[in-house]
């Protein structure tokens, strides 16, 4: 079947005025103007939780930084106290490595302690 192509010579009448009416104007006007107070709210919301999960990050980093730092300072004074009970020098390795334990930790906490929210 061949295909007919129809063409169509429509007349149009120009009215004179706006295109749509009044009251259909003033309701598109006020949905626009409620997908931008609705954008808005949206991405002030999004940008508060993003603020509040960066606080909490941080705030779990120190937790867990000074969580190292008691670990670290433990360790070694137990370690110590075994050297100088039993006088085995296997005792003095927490001892040793608190130093780096600690300088690790103490890094953290300085890093996180400079975060300043807004």
């Amino acid at each position: 079947m061949a295909h007919q192509h129809f063409s169509a010579d429509f007349n149009r009448t120009v009215r004179p005025g706006p295109a749509l009416p009044p009251a259909t104007l003033a309701a598109f006007a006020a949905v626009m103007a409620a997908v931008v107070v609705i954008a808005f709210f949206t991405y002030r919301a999004l940008d508060v939780r993003s603020d509040a999960a960066d606080r909490s990050t941080i705030s779990l980093e120190t937790i867990e930084a000074l969580h190292g730092v008691m670990s670290a300072l433990t360790n070694a004074e137990t370690g110590q106290r075994g050297y100088l009970l039993t006088g085995g020098e296997n005792y003095l390795e927490p001892f040793v490595s608190a130093p780096r334990e600690l300088a690790t930790h103490l890094a953290t906490l300085r890093r996180t302690s400079l975060y300043s929210p807004q």
